[in-house]
């Protein structure tokens, strides 16, 4: 089955794409939030061709295919209350693009313009969700494994988040809307993890079993593979960790949050599948998918008294 991914032809990325409405019938069926999941769905297919294009042009994988990819997808769709249009998902995306950047400085002398660049768009994403400010240290950390320290580099990014927080609040204070000023509000609306979201027992164990065997394969990523290489997965294993903050620290930890985790961690697992043998990753493959059928359609009649 996952042979039929392994090429570096985009239209194979198609197929992949056709796994949404597998998900989405009920929603079509019944019409409700159907644009929002489409969008939401649409831009998470977004998300999974730039990752593999990424992927492709700085070489992660020894053969090239689409795992990543279709695993970012497959992962989003397994969580039902995850195939939804949030703020998370748009802010993610600038995130990933200054993810992208970062991974293009490794060989880059002194350009800042560049890092100024990096800290405009990541930025953007910050102002559409604010408790996303946090992956600043996933760009630097980023940087810290390709290229020599540099506080200038930083500070120019630092710099560029904050020229756009100054001139946005000196718009809202000249419109005498500083109470509005949305970054002000997002970031005061901090709250410490809640539990009262995520009380579903079996969803829990999936995420938790994956999230931990994501985490404890990072010296799998490594293993023969150019030294470029691997401080380039690092990236995004570290991006994968770091992720996990802006979910527990706004609010009550919520099955929509996955949003912000499933890009690197369906990066890292598509990574990890293509290193393993094809049977075991075609098994991993089909125990997922049947994981997303039973949550998406089965969950009335199995899981119900757990929650």
């Amino acid at each position: 089955m996952l042979k039929i991914f392994e090429s570096n032809n985009l239209l194979v990325s198609l197929l992949y794409g056709l796994l949404i409405p597998i998900f989405l019938v009920d929603d079509f069926i019944r019409e409700e939030n159907l644009l929002l999941k489409l969008l939401s769905a649409g831009l998470i297919f977004l998300q999974s061709l730039f990752v593999n294009y990424l992927i492709q042009k700085h070489r992660l994988y020894q053969f090239p295919n689409q795992l990543a990819g279709l695993m970012i997808v497959l992962l989003l769709l397994t969580i039902p209350e995850a195939i939804t249009y949030t703020p998370f998902f748009v802010s993610n995306f600038f995130t990933l693009i200054s993810i992208g950047m970062i991974l293009d400085t490794e060989r880059l002398g002194a350009a800042p313009q560049k890092f100024f660049n990096i800290g405009l768009i990541f930025g953007v994403g910050v102002f559409i969700y604010p408790p996303n400010i946090i992956m600043i240290f996933a760009l630097f950390a980023g940087l810290n494994l390709l290229r020599p320290f540099s506080l200038r580099e930083r500070l120019q990014i630092i710099s560029a988040l904050l020229m756009e927080v100054f001139l946005v609040g000196v718009y809202h204070f000249y419109t005498d809307t500083l109470s509005e000023f949305h970054l002000w509000n997002g970031i005061k609306h901090f709250s410490w993890i809640k539990l009262s979201g995520v009380s579903n027992v079996f969803k829990n164990i999936f995420l938790g079993l994956l999230l931990f065997f994501i985490l404890a394969s990072y010296w799998a990523y490594q293993r023969k593979k150019l030294m470029q290489v691997q401080r380039k997965i690092s990236v995004f294993y570290f991006w994968g960790l770091l992720s996990f903050l802006p979910v527990v620290i706004d609010g009550p930890l919520e099955y929509h949050k996955w949003q912000l985790m499933v890009v690197p961690v369906g990066t890292l697992l598509g990574i990890r599948l293509s290193d393993i043998g094809s049977k075991m990753a075609s098994g991993i493959f089909w125990l997922i998918f049947a994981t997303a059928i039973t949550f998406n359609y089965f969950e009335m009649f199995t899981f119900e008294i757990l929650k």
